[in-house]
Formats: structure tokens, C-alpha cells, sequence
């Protein structure tokens, strides 16, 4: 039997840019004022490279596929 995640860490982000956090479990992306921005952390600066780390984004909003959802990721 598999463990159901504990996801502790919701938050929500309308039209603009957010910087993924290392605690960040669940981000509801809603897009309906437009386009949403993701950048995530490096990897190699965040522990990331040595932890796994699931991330859940969802379409709260349920447009991105005209207001789009942007995952950037960060690099040196």
C-alpha cells in the first residue's frame, strides 16, 4: 500500500510571476486575469539534487490553455 503525501504547503498564484519555494507542495495557478509564471528553484542550490521533491501545479483556474501556465527553471 502506497503513503498518501502530506502536502502542507498550498498556495495560490493569479496572473504574474512566482518564485517556487523549497517548501512549496501544491500551487493553484489561476489564470483567468492571464498568463502565470513559475520559476523554480535551482537545483543544485537547493538541496533539490539530493532530496526528491514532488510538486503538484493545477489549473485552478481552468483557462491556461489561453492564459498559459510558464515553468521556468532557474540556471547558472
Amino acid at each position: 500500500m502506497s503513503e498518501t503525501p502530506n502536502l502542507k504547503n498550498v498556495r495560490y498564484v493569479t496572473a504574474g510571476t512566482y518564485v517556487v519555494q523549497g517548501q512549496d507542495d501544491v500551487i493553484n495557478c489561476d489564470t483567468t486575469a492571464g498568463i502565470v509564471t513559475l520559476i523554480l528553484p535551482n537545483i543544485l542550490n537547493s538541496g533539490f539534487d539530493l532530496n526528491y521533491k514532488n510538486l503538484f501545479i493545477n489549473d485552478s483556474g481552468g483557462v491556461s490553455a489561453t492564459n498559459n501556465i510558464i515553468i521556468q527553471a532557474t540556471g547558472d
